[in-house]
């Protein structure tokens, strides 16, 4: 089984900036992890999957991101879970509660399949 999460992928401008700080919390405390993955915004939790079922999950998102029209997502400051997680806090917006409804839906669906 390998780890999963669903999540959007900031631009590769916005993703440069960002990873200029992950870099500087790797130097400055030892923080690594948050350079195994690149600056998103995640709207499913990371999951265990088994691994041939990962092409059927490529495929579904992409049906999601499909009937999804383009839309800006506004970022600002910095915010925690704390202890060990600092991120960068979304400006909640209509398009992006949408997709996250969406992509809740149509994965709990499935998981009720799968399940049931």
């Amino acid at each position: 089984m390998r780890m999963y999460f669903i999540g959007i992928v900031l631009p590769d401008e916005l993703n440069k900036k960002v990873l200029k700080w992950k870099n500087f919390m790797h130097e400055k405390f030892g923080c690594k992890v948050g350079l195994k993955s690149p600056a998103h915004i995640t709207l499913i939790p990371p999951f265990w999957m088994h691994e041939e079922k990962e092409q059927e999950l490529i495929a579904d998102v992409d049906a999601i991101s499909l009937s999804t029209q383009p839309f800006t997502i506004a970022i600002k400051n910095f915010l925690a879970f704390k202890p060990r997680t600092i991120y960068i806090d979304v400006v909640a917006s209509e398009e992006l509660r949408l997709l996250k409804s969406a992509v809740d839906k149509f994965f709990s669906n499935i998981s009720r399949e799968e399940n049931g």
